[in-house]
């Protein structure tokens, strides 16, 4: 009996393995595209931080691994600010029907999972997909100063404390980026309505967009798991900061 129910598990896994094995490789034409659709999808839920990237073209870089679900891959993205290594993995949703998914996922966490700790030179053929939509960041820098738990709201520290994932912190920095716009706006319209030098207030607002945007990007453009999160709270503190300057014009 103990024979026959190992035989049948033995049996299950070979079965899985096979199905898994038979995803489509990490390198076709169709990955590619699904996974720039993909990503895309990603930075449009936080248009705050990433509004104005774009996908330039997507490279297969290697296969990381494939288990009884999926197979794990390596690729590259040039968008608008350099490029940055993503990771993603493709699953069947529906084997009978030849339906998979490509799905984003931490690329540290994927080289974890299959035990890869340093770079491998080796590439697979391409193709490389040319693309023309939305994406993510750029050079590395210093962070952004942290600020005061007064400069931003309540709700963002309970929503913090609340997260569980990375995800949700992202979430939840996203989430007071735009808060902090609102209040800004607000902020500015008071200010410039009361300010007698219009002209230097106006020049003034927009270097420091500019400054914002692109310490912000730099932070949140190191490759690593959490650059959403920090690009995300970096706008968000930015933003706080420049609001409550803007509050004491009146």
């Amino acid at each position: 009996m103990i024979l026959k129910i190992i035989l049948i598990v033995v049996a299950l896994v070979e079965s899985a393995t096979v199905m898994a094995a038979d995803l489509p490789k990490c390198n076709t034409e169709q990955v590619m595209n699904m996974l720039v659709d993909s990503r895309a999808r990603y930075y449009k839920q936080y248009p705050i931080v990433y509004g104005d990237i774009r996908i330039l073209a997507m490279t297969p870089v290697r296969e990381l691994g494939v288990d009884l679900t999926q197979r794990a891959c390596e690729a590259t993205e040039k968008n608008s600010r350099g490029d940055l290594p993503v990771g993603y993995v493709i699953e069947w949703r529906d084997r009978n029907n030849g339906l998979f998914i490509v799905s984003n996922k931490l690329l540290d966490t994927l080289k974890a999972s299959y035990g890869i700790s340093a770079p491998v030179p080796t590439t697979v053929s391409k193709p490389v997909v040319q693309a023309h939509v939305a994406a993510p960041l750029a050079p590395a820098a210093q962070p952004a100063p942290a600020l005061a738990d007064s400069m931003l709201s309540g709700t963002y520290n309970a929503c913090m404390k609340e997260a569980v994932s990375m995800p949700d912190m992202t979430d939840c920095a996203a989430g007071e980026a735009a808060l902090q716009d609102k209040r800004l706006n607000v902020a500015w319209k008071v200010a410039i309505a009361n300010t007698a030098d219009k002209v230097v207030l106006r020049s003034a607002q927009r270097q420091w967009i500019k400054a914002r945007d692109k310490q912000c990007a730099m932070v949140g453009d190191s490759g690593g798991q959490n650059d959403a999160l920090v690009a995300a709270d970096c706008v968000a503190s930015f933003t706080a900061k420049r609001a409550k300057e803007l509050e004491t014009i009146k």
